[in-house]
């Protein structure tokens, strides 16, 4: 019986793991995309004023 709880134990410590990995590289991901959407927004905001932005 002990045996079958290490198991389970060890099989739900995977899990969680797994599961952090896969959020922290969603969140790597996502600021990814803000910075990328970010940079595109001053660039067509420096375009279309026709100046710089600070």
């Amino acid at each position: 019986m002990t045996g079958i709880l290490v198991i389970v134990s060890n099989y739900m410590t995977n899990q969680e793991r797994i599961t952090r990995q896969l959020i922290r590289e969603q969140q790597e991901a996502a600021r990814q995309n803000l910075r990328q959407a970010n940079s595109q927004a001053t660039s067509k905001g420096k375009a279309s004023e026709g100046g710089t932005v600070n």
